[in-house]
């Protein structure tokens, strides 16, 4: 039995390391482990039981959460692809954050091979008669299972195209999301030296492949928009990850864990910044000499 995703704010999470409760159990109410969501550092804390309102007949696969974030939603809403693949066409059970797909979430499902299953929204207690529940593939900080990372061999790479460098770019993201102040002026630097930037947010996810698939380097700030190379085939280029932190502080795990499961060169570099507010795990940054940058990603510094 399946309950459905609900979301555990402030107070009332109790010092919970993921904000939901989510979860399944089985025909002796115990929980299912494998239908929760964890991490490196914790896990999303297990739902009540309760009676079905609806009984699902025949074979069903449990899918997971469709979580809000573009590189959660890579690396944890397609943890299971390996195992899916396998299950022939029976429905998928999916846990929902938002209750609506968006756009993005539909177009990375459909470049999945998802968009011809059966979708069924985990939207009320829901027993099942027969659920396969698969491991997930990807963990995050922890596991990155080379079945999963041949699953995700989605989209081909071609061999690296002579001299093209992409950055990218954070620089026009909305206000709430993390900027580095002085980015835009390094880009001018980097596209008077033939590199390409590009903002993700504003193109199709096929079109943010498009753009880094023949890539000689691809190189940007730490985040979310670098996660996309998971969905890539054979990416022969190398990775460029520029820290969003000050000097010293590690990436995080997951970067690693995408190079080494994929098969693809990377680089972490560091460069001058300070902090512009006192923004806990985020702060506002500002790059020292944003016009060291390109110096930096061209092995000039």
């Amino acid at each position: 039995m399946l309950v459905p995703l609900s979301v555990v704010r402030g107070a009332a999470a109790g010092g919970a390391a993921i904000p939901y409760r989510v979860g399944g159990f089985d025909s002796d109410r115990a929980f299912i482990r494998e239908t929760g969501l964890w991490r490196h550092y914790g896990a999303a804390a297990a739902p009540e039981w309760a009676e079905p309102a609806a009984r699902l007949p025949g074979t069903h696969v449990y899918g997971g959460i469709l979580l809000d974030s573009f590189g959660h939603f890579l690396l944890e809403s397609l943890a299971r692809l390996w195992a899916i693949g396998e299950t022939g066409d029976a429905p998928v059970l999916w846990h929902f954050v938002q209750p609506r797909r968006r756009p993005w979430q539909s177009e990375i499902l459909g470049i999945a091979g998802l968009h011809t299953r059966a979708a069924v929204p985990i939207d009320r207690p829901l027993g099942v008669e027969t659920l396969l529940v698969p491991d997930p593939g990807f963990v995050i900080g922890t596991l990155f299972h080379p079945r999963q990372a041949k699953a995700l061999d989605l989209v081909p790479a071609p061999a690296p195209r002579a001299g093209r460098r992409v950055w990218l770019s954070r620089s026009a993201l909305p206000p709430h999301h993390v900027r580095v102040e002085g980015e835009a002026v390094a880009e001018e630097a980097l596209r008077a030296r033939g590199w390409r930037v590009v903002h993700p947010e504003r193109l199709t996810v096929r079109d943010q492949l498009a753009a880094i698939a023949e890539a000689e380097v691809v190189a940007g700030f730490q985040g979310s928009a670098l996660h996309s190379l998971i969905l890539l085939s054979g990416f022969a280029g190398e990775v460029r990850i520029v820290r969003r932190r000050e000097t010293g502080i590690g990436l995080h795990p997951n970067y690693g864990l995408i190079a080494r499961g994929k098969g693809f060169r990377q680089r972490v570099l560091a460069v001058p910044l300070r902090a512009l507010d006192d923004g806990g795990s985020s702060p506002r940054l500002a790059l020292e000499r944003p016009e060291e940058l390109a110096d930096l990603l061209d092995g000039r510094a």
